[in-house]
């Protein structure tokens, strides 16, 4: 590609040096995290018994991420560029809804709402440094899309009767399966069936198919490989089938 004639040229911040096998281990970890939460009931926070046992799970293997994390990379933090900085700022949301525990009308909700928001801050921060090593961003991108895409056909599985199969795919390691069949996949209410997935309401799926519609289309024009734009490609076909099927009004206008 010819250099852009206007405006600061790219400048590559990603590192290339060797990565440690240390750092290899905690990619790796934080990748089977990605992998096993989205099936723990989209880690919905619903205010239930059912619903509370992933959250507490999530936070606390989040929370041992972040440990390791500090571990490896203690000597590198400088507070100097804008990565360190950002990464002080993060720990602000979580702040916040600590110092809304004084005066909170319900301190069990409030606690609820303070281990999710620690444990998106975790993330955020491990991601934020595993993504500055080139190989490391290249995993990670990956990982999250076919993570993405295997969710878009989980769900397409249980729409067309399959949920024995689509079951048995994920129930040795999540306890949203009961029965062989995970927990409304596909949904009921008064506009008739809905396309749940991994998620208990069918607008957060279509607003993460959205999302990750969005995703594919820019993975498709980014891709020089002809296996990466045959998948990207193929997957838009189900993601959109997917939109429709969750009869979300918002998406279904955005898709119009």
């Amino acid at each position: 590609m010819s250099k852009p004639v206007y405006g600061k040229n790219a400048v590559q911040s990603r590192n290339v040096d060797k990565i440690s096998s240390y750092i290899w281990a905690l990619a790796i970890g934080f990748i089977v995290f990605l992998v096993w939460a989205p099936f723990q009931v989209g880690l919905f926070n619903g205010q239930q018994i059912d619903f509370e046992k992933p959250v507490y799970q999530s936070s606390l293997l989040s929370s041992l991420l972040l440990l390791v994390w500090v571990g490896l990379y203690f000597t590198k933090f400088r507070l100097e560029g804008q990565r360190d900085m950002l990464a002080v700022a993060s720990l602000l949301l979580p702040a916040t809804y600590a110092l809304s525990l004084i005066g909170a009308a319900s301190h069990y909700m409030a606690m609820n709402l303070l281990f999710v928001q620690s444990m998106y801050v975790a993330v955020f921060i491990i991601a934020l440094y595993l993504l500055q090593q080139k190989q490391l961003n290249v995993v990670i991108q990956n990982a999250i899309l076919a993570i993405a895409y295997f969710i878009v056909g989980f769900g397409l599985l249980n729409w067309l009767g399959s949920w024995k199969f689509a079951g048995g795919l994920v129930g040795w390691f999540s306890n949203t399966v009961r029965g062989d069949k995970y927990l409304d996949a596909v949904m009921t209410d008064s506009n008739g069936l809905r396309l749940t997935s991994i998620f208990q309401y069918a607008n957060t799926y279509a607003a993460f198919l959205m999302a990750f519609l969005f995703v594919a289309v820019f993975a498709l024009v980014r891709s020089k490989k002809w296996y990466g734009m045959l998948t990207h490609s193929f997957m838009l076909v189900p993601i959109i089938v997917s939109l429709l099927l969750t009869l979300s009004r918002g998406d279904l206008l955005c898709c119009r």
